[in-house]
């Protein structure tokens, strides 16, 4: 380290002054530790000394449980171990912990920031050695402590992520092997980029996540109190951590060798060790185990699915349960012809790959921000807090989504971008109905004048309006009226009243590409934009004015069920004569008949 030659300096200047320490909890300038000593904290829990794994013929200065000297917590020199027991542990003359080597070479350092005089190392029993001043011992004047610098466990008290102010990112690193505290393949670590989650790597590869924060948890896995711990996670501007307090036992979670994260309690009263859980629970714990844009389902027997929409990439491949291909869509996202999103519940969010999060933006204007950007594949409310506000959307594949087990924790939802022919068949023909029935009602009342069409030439009967300057010559059933549709209606398109005005006043705002002024303002994020489109095209089609224009039933029905076929522009409804004042021979109000013949085919039953 290029600090070693100071800190070299500062060493020999009180080397003369050492005396052997053991047994006790404090380590002063005018003592030392070697091989053999130990400090050992007040309450007779953890020791600090040397030691060498067995088989091996490296020594390292570490902490132990004294009723349990083979379960070491913590490692100064993993990475430069002491080839002899010839080790030294002193305080220098600049207030730092310094470990030196049979010819004072020196192995490892606290290399502390600030310098104190009068500094002293203290063993606690929480297992935490701590640098302080000899004269103020509070934990504010800590110059240095092991629980920043973890090895591979985190014992209770430790905070376990990140200081900002610091830049310091405490996290764990598994050892080589069973025998061997070097640093090994594994690593365990608070991400900070977006929102907050929990990864282990082995070197780069992800293998597990925790999901990100969403304010209340991690959506893959709670943050809770059990039996023998309090936990809390801390999300603040300065320091994003999460940390754990036992209740009365001793704890220790770790990363061991071959990368599970465990829990290990031991009760009072107990000599052995319990096991109380593993993170990685199931094969869904695997990160993308099955693949892009697939979800896994623990509880089904083959746990691997494809979200709605999407195919297995390799069909052979998903045959033999090999899901790591993934999955692709069925059909390609096209922003010009309507899109909409499906829900998938209770599930772990998907990994921050490609993403964008923006805490501020409301849950309605979050759908539309994905809905009007072509890139945007779903998107998810970050609600939980109960602030009313946070948008989270990602870009690309999803990736590592998992379905939670049902509990008592907060349900998150991810919201998939679809193609509306994509939204599947319940969803569909509900759409419809919706829009038909609901939304805007101008389909229901084009299908409606169509049966009054019906009934009108059925019974043959002529009927007659007085017609009023400035209004439009209408036949009986345009005295139907549809309230729902007249309120969707601006003073501006008023031509008439009753149904068939609206259908003219529908074809009129077509005619402007305005079409969806016929919906509510409050309805704007509960339809999709091209089946409401669609649904008024086909009914313009259904009352157009020449017979040998309208589409039969059968060629309706079609329509509406396959959006990608492309459907004529309609032409000016019928029963329709526009007449101004100038057109009207006030002078005798004779009655007014329309007439249309036209033919209607109805199927009967053979």
């Amino acid at each position: 380290m290029e600090t070693f030659p100071f800190i070299l300096f500062c060493s020999l200047i009180s080397f003369s002054l050492l005396e052997s320490s053991s047994a006790v909890d404090t380590l002063t300038p005018n003592q030392s530790l070697i091989s053999g000593g130990t400090l050992v904290s007040s309450g007779q829990t953890f020791v600090l000394g040397f030691f060498s794994p067995n088989g091996s013929k490296s020594w390292f200065l570490g902490k132990w449980y004294k009723s349990y000297p083979e379960i070491v917590v913590w490692v100064a020199n993993r990475e430069k171990p002491i080839q002899d027991s010839n080790g030294t542990l002193i305080i220098n003359g600049c207030g730092n912990l310094v470990l030196l080597n049979r010819s004072n070479g020196i192995i490892w350092s606290s290399n502390s920031s600030r310098s104190v005089q009068n500094s002293v190392a203290q063993l606690l029993d929480s297992g935490n050695l701590v640098l302080t001043d000899k004269s103020n011992t509070g934990t504010e004047n800590y110059t240095w402590q092991s629980f920043d610098y973890p090895s591979d466990t985190l014992l209770a008290g430790m905070k376990f992520g990140w200081d900002l102010n610091l830049g310091l990112d405490r996290y764990l690193t598994s050892w080589k092997d069973a025998s061997d505290p070097s640093p090994g393949d594994f690593t365990y670590r608070l991400d900070i980029g977006g929102l907050p989650q929990f990864s282990l790597r082995r070197g780069s590869e992800k293998k597990y996540r925790s999901g990100p924060w969403n304010g209340v948890q991690f959506s893959g896995s709670g943050i809770q109190s059990t039996a023998v711990s309090i936990s809390s996670f801390v999300n603040e501007p300065d320091e994003v951590y999460y940390i754990y307090e036992a209740k009365g036992v001793l704890t220790r979670f770790m990363v061991n060798d071959t990368g599970l994260l465990q829990l290990f309690v031991l009760n009072k009263g107990s000599s052995k060790w319990a096991l109380m859980f593993t993170l990685q629970n199931d094969l869904c714990d695997d990160y993308g185990h099955c693949g892009v844009n697939g979800i896994c389902k623990i509880n089904i027997a083959l746990i691997c699915e494809c979200l709605q929409g999407f195919v297995p990439q390799s069909q052979n491949e998903w045959g033999i349960l090999d899901w790591s291909t993934g999955c692709v869509r069925r059909i390609p996202l096209d922003c010009q012809k309507g899109e909409g999103f499906i829900k998938v519940k209770n599930v772990k969010l998907p990994d921050l790959l490609e993403f964008r999060l923006d805490t501020s933006m409301k849950t309605k204007e979050c759908r539309a921000e994905c809905l009007k950007n072509c890139s945007c594949t779903a998107y998810a409310t970050l609600d939980s807090s109960g602030s009313g506000s946070g948008c989270l959307m990602w870009f690309g594949v999803l990736l590592d989504i998992r379905e939670r087990a049902e509990d008592n924790f907060q349900k998150d939802s991810i919201y998939v971008r679809m193609p509306a022919s994509e939204l599947g068949p319940d969803l569909n023909q509900k759409n419809v109905l919706v829009i038909i029935v609901v939304v805007s009602a101008v389909c229901g009342i084009l299908f409606l004048s169509l049966l009054c069409w019906w009934i009108f030439w059925k019974r043959g009967k002529k009927t007659s309006l007085k017609p009023e300057k400035e209004d439009i010559e209408l036949p009986l059933f345009d005295l139907i009226t549809v309230s729902t549709a007249t309120n969707n209606f601006s003073n501006d398109h008023k031509i008439g009243e009753g149904g068939f005005g609206h259908v003219y006043k529908a074809w009129l705002l077509w005619k402007e590409d305005k079409a969806l002024e016929l919906m509510d303002s409050c309805l704007e994020d509960s339809y999709v934009q091209f089946q409401v489109l669609r649904c008024i095209q086909v009914g313009l089609l259904c009352v157009q004015k020449l017979p040998e224009d309208r589409p039969a039933m059968p060629a309706v029905v079609f329509m509406l069920g396959n959006e990608g076929v492309t459907l004529p522009q309609p032409k000016q409804p019928g029963f329709f004569v526009e007449r101004s004042s100038a057109d009207l021979d006030t002078s005798n109000e004779g009655t007014y008949y329309s007439q249309n013949d036209i033919t209607i085919t109805l199927p009967e039953a053979r």
